[in-house]
């Protein structure tokens, strides 16, 4: 499917990626300027964009989104440390919660129900991925850790991947819960 010709994506694919555009947009600035209590759903929305929408040219858009919403929130006072060269380590981080989604879509296309263990573990081992190599470019390349050991710094950044964890698995369950509410209503509709 084609995100930039808007005559070839189903109408299906363009109401998917305006939720997700704005499951990213309310949550990523209440993140930053603290304008929601919702966490963060950016990585989700990388994850079911995967899932649902696959197509490479979506994942660009997905990222130019959250880089425009970023730039937003520097706008509204977020830290300019956050927006160093290690902001270009959030690229591969996405790309690999983005793969994780496509190498789960056939599962879930199968069955939703069926598929959530091997979601479940294909969503820890993407987000651990995503976690461990945007705090590698963080650490390398935002200039404030030079005088820190990297095994302390994993040691202090560590105890935040349960949070990522918990925060994107309960994003991608509720969706998935959509999702096979969704199929659920139109196999009751195409049967009456």
């Amino acid at each position: 499917m084609s995100m930039l010709n808007p005559g070839s994506v189903p109408a299906r694919a363009w109401g998917i990626a305006t939720l997700l555009a704005c499951a990213m947009v309310l949550t990523r600035l209440g993140h930053f300027g603290e304008f929601s209590r919702l966490p963060d759903a950016s990585w989700a929305v990388f994850f079911m964009g995967g899932l649902l929408l696959r197509d490479s040219r979506a994942f660009a858009a997905c990222f130019g989104l959250a880089w425009v919403v970023d730039l937003g929130a520097m706008a509204l006072g977020t830290p300019v440390d956050c927006f160093s060269l290690a902001y270009l380590f959030l690229a591969p981080s996405y790309a690999l919660l983005w793969w994780g989604g496509r190498a789960v879509a056939a599962a879930v296309d199968a069955g939703v129900v069926r598929a959530l263990p091997r979601v479940a573990l294909t969503l820890v081992a993407a987000v651990t991925g995503a976690f461990v190599v945007s705090n590698i470019g963080y650490y390398g390349f935002s200039g404030g850790f030079e005088a820190m050991a990297a095994s302390e710094y994993a040691s202090r950044v560590t105890p935040y991947l349960p949070g990522y964890l918990l925060v994107t698995g309960a994003y991608v369950l509720g969706g998935c819960a959509v999702i096979a509410g969704a199929r659920r209503a139109r196999e009751v509709r195409q049967a009456a």
